[in-house]
């Protein structure tokens, strides 16, 4: 249900960036998809490492991207906010939503209820394991010292 969630909010933040005329709202939204994604993954994966890593590499990258719109576009005024046009975006969610679960296709029944935890735990088991140690090991001090 969770994964669900996410992913609509996912769809809807992209078709919400089309509504939008400043590049700094623009920027927020990307911010917000990345954040959705990169719970998306650790859901998915039942490891918070790797949506961490990929929300701080996409962070800045953005951080890049802000200071170069910025400057491009400093004198741009904020839009209003049309409340029906929102309230339109939300209600087509809700009913997008209704209409998946109305079907009856579930993300977690697709293939092998059990596929996902077995390859996350497959993963996990990996990652840790002795022979990479070291190895993970200083990546991790790597990234805590750059």
């Amino acid at each position: 249900v969770l994964e669900f969630s996410l992913l609509v909010g996912l769809a809807g933040l992209g078709i919400l960036v089309l509504a939008l005329y400043s590049p700094h709202l623009m920027i927020f939204i990307l911010l917000a998809q990345t954040l959705i994604l990169s719970l998306l993954v650790s859901c998915l994966k039942f490891s918070l490492w790797f949506g961490y890593i990929l929300f701080l590499v996409f962070f800045g990258g953005m951080l890049v991207l802000f200071t170069y719109v910025s400057s491009l576009a400093s004198s741009d005024m904020l839009e209003k906010i049309d409340l029906v046009s929102i309230f339109t975006f939300i209600v087509g969610l809700v009913s997008l939503a209704f209409v998946y679960k109305m079907i009856g296709m579930d993300l977690v029944m697709v293939g092998e209820p059990n596929m996902y935890i077995k390859s996350s735990e497959d993963i996990i088991t990996k990652m840790y394991c002795l022979s990479s140690g070291l190895v993970y090991m200083f990546i991790v001090t790597y990234l805590l010292y750059a």
